[in-house]
């Protein structure tokens, strides 16, 4: 009797024991479960939270740009946009170049020692995105060259990875005596397949006219700019920076900033 008592009583002993220790490892790999569960749902908040700040950004971006004057200070430029990409400064250290990369667009702003923006470029990357032309009174995407008007023929560039084409327009008072120039460029979009920029071909002075009005017809562009009153410093920043983010350089830029 006494034995099997002691059998009870170790039995016993042996099933607390063991309880102690399911219940030990369940509260443990409960625990666990509920740490890795708010863990997963906070990158998943925070993801989202990203995405949305993202598209935020993003939109504010698109938003804003009616906001961007020539004459303004970078500083002003920078409080809207944030922080640039990238900054270039020329070889004769007397003007810069910021560069923003949005994902629908590129922008470009020039600006000089005083931190004064004398030109600014809007280049798409998206077919959707048509931001309004300032002073054409219409959006970039929607016409093809010819279609915004008579312009003077700036060049027309050709290599074996790019093809880039550019004019301006003049208006007078009605765009306070600034140039508007619309281009072509290889870090854009193409709104319409490129076609016939080969009769042209690499042209800087003596260029056929029939071929300039042929290619004007067919091609959309999908970058604008807008330059400095008189045009007085357009030709310096445009001989030092060019219309747009440089092809090569826009290899290295990340695709959208977030």
């Amino acid at each position: 009797m006494y034995m099997l008592l002691s059998l009870f009583k170790k039995i016993r002993v042996f099933l607390i024991s063991s309880l102690k220790r399911i219940l030990s490892n369940s509260i443990v790999a409960v625990f666990f479960l509920y740490l890795l569960h708010t863990l997963s749902g906070i990158n998943v908040f925070w993801d989202t939270y990203k995405n949305i700040e993202t598209s935020f950004l993003q939109k504010k971006a698109v938003d804003h740009l009616d906001k961007m004057y020539v004459g303004t200070s970078i500083r002003y430029v920078e409080s809207i946009f944030g922080i640039p990409v990238k900054e270039i400064s020329s070889e004769k250290r007397n003007l810069k170049a910021s560069i923003y990369v949005f994902e629908n667009f590129y922008l470009q702003v020039i600006y000089d020692q005083d931190g004064t923006v004398i030109l600014y470029s809007v280049t798409s990357r998206s077919t959707g995105f048509k931001p309004q032309i300032p002073y054409l009174n219409t959006r970039l995407g929607n016409k093809t060259f010819f279609e915004y008007g008579p312009s003077e023929f700036m060049y027309s560039a050709l290599s074996s990875k790019f093809y880039e084409y550019a004019e301006h327009h003049y208006l007078g008072f009605p765009s306070e005596y600034r140039n508007i120039y619309l281009s072509f460029q290889p870090t854009g979009v193409e709104y319409k397949k490129i076609d016939s920029f080969s009769e042209i071909g690499y042209c800087l002075d003596e260029c056929s006219e029939k071929s300039i009005e042929n290619f004007r017809k067919k091609n959309i562009p999908n970058t604008f700019a807008v330059g400095s009153i008189f045009s007085e410093r357009d030709e310096e920043a445009l001989e030092q920076f060019g219309l747009g983010a440089d092809f090569y350089e826009a290899l290295s830029l990340p695709h959208l900033v977030e």
